[in-house]
């Protein structure tokens, strides 16, 4: 989010410790997973790779690790498997799981305001790229609008407010004061996809 840029804007910075959430590395990925398993007693057997596979569309961004860990103890309370991942028949059955709930999530974040206006959404995602600066950003959205459904912005709304919209959805993240990036790119990908329907 951007509230790190907004507090400094704001001149709140005296004395405040920011802790900012971000994605886990691959290496911590994969002790979060083989932690959580050994904390609930959880036999990971050979499995360790099918673990890292489950974890590795999750982006190592904690809601959708949580995400994957859901789907896994779903899939290990089912009568056979019985905590024992080596019993798990179907690993296919435990991913579509883990990305049904992530979907949900993405859901859940396009708002009215993205959902209405996906056509217009999905053209300033595909037009701006990791780096941008947020004034590139602002006039992709301004000349990108369109007297048609789904391209306009919402009612209300200038560029500006569009703009930090995106950003509080977590469809970007500002990186700095100017510029920014796509911090979770299946959210981008998800996007895209709901602006071809």
């Amino acid at each position: 989010s951007d509230s790190e840029n907004v507090l400094k804007h704001l001149g709140l910075t005296r004395g405040l410790h920011i802790h900012r959430v971000g994605r886990f590395e691959g290496h911590e990925c994969r002790w979060l997973m083989a932690e959580f398993c050994a904390h609930f007693g959880i036999e990971i057997g050979n499995c360790h790779g099918k673990l890292d596979d489950l974890a590795e569309p999750t982006e190592g961004w904690p809601r959708h690790l949580h995400w994957a860990l859901s789907a896994l103890s779903e899939s290990v309370l089912v009568e056979g498997v019985d905590g024992k991942l080596n019993e798990i028949k179907d690993w296919k059955d435990v991913h579509l799981r883990s990305h049904e709930m992530r979907n949900d999530y993405y859901y859940h974040q396009f708002t009215s305001e993205l959902s209405t206006n996906r056509y217009l959404v999905r053209h300033i995602v595909e037009n701006i790229k990791d780096g941008d600066s947020d004034t590139r950003v602002r006039k992709v959205i301004a000349e990108s609008q369109r007297d048609e459904v789904g391209w306009q912005l919402p009612d209300g709304m200038n560029v500006h407010d569009f703009f930090y919209h995106l950003v509080h959805q977590g469809v970007l993240e500002l990186r700095d004061r100017s510029t920014v990036a796509f911090s979770i790119p299946s959210f981008r990908s998800f996007l895209i996809k709901e602006g071809n329907r």
